[in-house]
């Protein structure tokens, strides 16, 4: 029993943290900073902890192993980096925030698609059950007791492909993991994300930014997207990938409305409703079933 919580026990961290980025990015984002401007922070300085933290290196040879190795690395720095932060904060600007959570609930339910199309996994009736489970749980926290949803088809289809990005990131990370460590491939991931961002940012960053950002405040939120939402976790993430699999590392996503919501009502944000305790309490026994064999 000690020893499955353990290994659960990355998964769970990391939808803590990033339960709670939300909150803090629309902080970093309301003092001015640009979107673009952000993900270059958060890159950059996960990239230097992650360069020192690890051990070794990837070596290159141009051949096309090589050529195909390093496509799949940039792959995985635009689906689990710059090219999905892009898309979901864009698609946040121009559709409303509960249509981009409902859609993002869907990332666990198309991870495990894409690898059923590639034979990777094989899933029971459970987890099918689980999901939906898990799913209405989210509508539930999500929506609120606001049964009205506003549909923009071009911010949604934004936030369509976010989520679908994420996916293939999940995936792509199983092909890779067998190969190099937690670290190194989270390393170069940042360095493909951040290669992918720095030409945008050097065109469009302003001077008022960089004031904002000595502010404690905002600096403190930066450092904790970067250092704890960004390097630490997506080490976090890929060792449960490699640990547990897709299907139940992706499962754990479920869960992030429900730390958004505990983090919401702990800084006085919003307030605990009888849709969200239902909606929680649905969300954990679809992961239940889902997870149970």
């Amino acid at each position: 029993m000690i020893k499955k919580i353990l290994a659960y026990l990355p998964a769970l961290i990391t939808v803590m943290i990033w339960g709670s980025t939300f909150l803090v990015s629309k902080n970093v984002l309301n003092s001015g900073i640009q979107s673009s401007t952000l993900m270059f922070f958060r890159f950059s300085i996960a990239y230097v902890l992650l360069f020192f933290l690890s051990k070794g290196t990837i070596s290159f040879k141009f051949d096309l192993k090589s050529l195909r190795q390093e496509l799949l690395f940039l792959l995985l720095g635009l689906s689990g980096g710059s090219l999905y932060f892009f898309l979901e904060y864009t698609s946040l600007k121009i559709t409303s925030a509960v249509n981009v959570g409902l859609i993002s609930a869907t990332v666990p339910i198309m991870s495990t698609a894409i690898s059923l199309m590639l034979g990777k996994i094989r899933v029971g009736y459970k987890y099918y059950v689980g999901s939906v489970f898990a799913f209405l749980g989210v509508v539930l926290i999500v929506l609120n007791g606001k049964w009205q949803i506003t549909f923009s088809l071009f911010g949604d289809l934004l936030a369509i492909l976010s989520s679908l990005l994420w996916a293939i990131y999940t995936v792509i990370l199983t092909i890779l993991e067998k190969k190099y460590s937690e670290v190194l491939i989270s390393r170069r991931l940042f360095f493909y994300a951040l290669l992918t961002i720095v030409g945008f940012v050097i065109f469009n960053a302003d001077v008022s930014e960089f004031i904002a950002l000595c502010e404690s405040s905002v600096l403190f939120s930066v450092l904790y997207l970067s250092l704890g939402a960004s390097a630490i976790c997506i080490v976090l993430w890929n060792i449960s990938i490699n640990k547990i699999g897709i299907v139940k590392t992706n499962n754990f996503l479920f869960l992030l409305p429900v730390v958004t919501l505990f983090c919401s009502v702990l800084f006085a944000i919003d307030e605990i409703s009888i849709y969200s305790i239902f909606g929680s309490f649905l969300i954990f026994i679809g992961i239940y079933i889902s997870d149970c064999k």
